[in-house]
């Protein structure tokens, strides 16, 4: 003769500590081997191209000479309304700086990404400001001295 065996009762007290007790045992696993092993060391991205710059402004204010930081090379000379959204980066990116003996020395980084990307980076301040928010024609000038610094070599 057969018994018969009674349903699994699913709301029983027994089987929901069961449960419990493995979900909970296989969380501590989980933590200890997260904290056991070692942390990963972060990749850093390497941008496509970069161009490490000096921009010196003129005491008149509305002429700024940018300069290869590495040759000392003339590479532009931006007069008037062309100088206005450079101008206006290079203050907004060292406000914080307070007063430096000689700003014109500290170089700016240019760097063009793999995504698209092109930054302008402050190397006294380490700001980074990525230059197509504020749309085309104003990056347009940085990616100029990128692109003319690929053609370079």
């Amino acid at each position: 003769m057969q018994q018969a065996t009674a349903p699994m009762n699913f709301t029983s007290r027994p089987f929901i500590l069961s449960v419990s007790g493995l979900v909970l045992a296989s969380l501590i696993s989980i933590g200890i081997g997260t904290w056991m092993r070692p942390a990963a060391e972060p990749v850093r991205e390497v941008p496509r191209i970069s161009l490490e710059l000096r921009m010196l402004t003129a005491p008149e204010g509305d002429v700024v000479t940018v300069l290869d930081n590495s040759s000392g090379r003339e590479i532009d000379r931006l007069v008037g309304d062309q100088s206005g959204f450079l101008r206006t980066m290079i203050r907004v990116i060292r406000r914080d700086l307070g007063p430096i003996e000689d700003v014109n020395s500290i170089p700016f980084r240019i760097e063009a990404w793999h995504d698209h990307r092109v930054t302008l980076e402050d190397l006294a301040s380490g700001r980074r400001i990525d230059l197509r928010a504020f749309g085309p024609t104003n990056a347009e000038v940085f990616i100029r001295w990128l692109m003319e610094k690929e053609a370079r070599g």
